[in-house]
């Protein structure tokens, strides 16, 4: 799918849809949010569309039509919001190897408050691009993503909470629920079922589709947070972005609960700090305390659970692709590399 999406970004964001006034802007947004990424999810979206699509009567292998690639299009958009307004919230400098986009936009709080209506402008943009894509499952594969979408607002809402909040107040199964909410089934499960429901997929099949994708989503997020323990920068953003912003992920709650006064008065200084002697102290304190080794233990259980779901006979067209993600999801350099469906996106039926 990636040229015709590519190709689709552009023609969404280009210059003569500009909205009157804000033509500069618009460009800068555009830049933004045409910036080479993972483009995760229309790949999923591709595959889920393809596990419905493959049941019907057909020769060869379809394929996917243009409405997909606009749908898969939108789905970018909609991240791209996610990203603008992420960025805001955590203070970050860069993304995709380029200037936050409130760093683009203005200096301070101007540039954050442009880059808030930008954000908001790519969400409207998103939404019109999913709802006119042309294909008759559109309006539910829609709804589908929006009631994600609720759960990542959710997510994010709490996650923003923890990072003002002691880590002695945050219990591991909040935070782990956060990670869910916030990132797990937006990753996954959205692209996955919103791609079956295009092509007007059986229930069955999207109920297998989620069995597949809920415990996946929750395993690559909590790969990402691994990370910086394992790989350094190798993923595309500082290691220690999220412990400068204090985020109480599902290992940090961990370690606080498994370590004894000393070692958590330790890891809270490490958190306060983060600077490079912090962070390789709260290495030592999450790998030594037995946290990280419990994280890896359930990344392993969830791609197990999607491996065993993968295995529906609802998804036998689309099996091979999907292993293929979960092995990628359980790999932490593929992870960390950006390389989740590389090969899939490449070997595409859009031209």
């Amino acid at each position: 799918m990636s040229v015709g999406l590519e190709r689709t970004l552009e023609l969404l964001l280009s210059a003569r849809r500009a909205p009157p006034g804000i033509s500069g802007p618009w460009r800068q947004m555009a830049e933004f949010a045409c910036r080479p990424g993972k483009r995760l999810r229309p790949a999923l979206l591709e595959i889920g569309w393809r596990a419905a699509a493959q049941r019907k009567p057909a020769s060869g292998r379809p394929a996917s039509p243009r409405g997909v690639q606009r749908f898969g299009a939108g789905l970018e958009l909609l991240h791209a919001f996610f990203l603008v307004h992420d960025d805001i919230a955590d203070a970050a400098d860069t993304r995709r190897g380029g200037p936050a986009l409130h760093r683009v936009l203005g200096e301070g709080k101007l540039g954050e408050n442009l880059a808030t209506v930008a954000g908001d402008l790519l969400f409207v943009e998103a939404t019109d691009a999913m709802l006119s894509c042309g294909l008759r499952g559109a309006a539910r594969a829609v709804r589908e993503v929006l009631a994600v979408c609720r759960h990542t607002a959710a997510g994010q809402y709490l996650d923003l909470a923890f990072s003002e909040a002691d880590l002695r107040d945050v219990a591991p199964a909040a935070a782990k629920r956060a990670e869910h909410l916030k990132t797990a089934r937006y990753s996954f499960e959205a692209p996955l079922t919103a791609g079956a429901l295009l092509a007007e997929g059986k229930p069955e099949l999207v109920k297998a589709l989620r069995k597949v994708a809920r415990p996946l989503g929750l395993a690559f997020q909590l790969q990402d947070d691994l990370l910086p323990f394992r790989v350094g920068d190798q993923a595309g953003k500082p290691a220690l972005a999220d412990l400068v912003g204090g985020k109480k992920t599902w290992l940090m709650t961990l370690a606080f609960q498994a370590l004894d006064e000393l070692g958590r008065a330790r890891l809270r200084r490490c958190l306060r700090e983060a600077d490079e002697e912090a962070f390789w102290e709260m290495e030592r304190l999450v790998r030594g305390c037995g946290a990280l080794a419990q994280v890896e233990r359930e990344v392993e259980k969830l791609c197990g659970a999607s491996r065993r779901a993968a295995k529906s006979p609802w998804l036998e067209e689309v099996q091979q692709e999907l292993c293929c993600a979960i092995e990628k999801v359980a790999t932490p350099s593929v992870v960390a590399a950006g390389r989740l469906l590389e090969r899939d996106r490449r070997g595409a039926g859009a031209p």
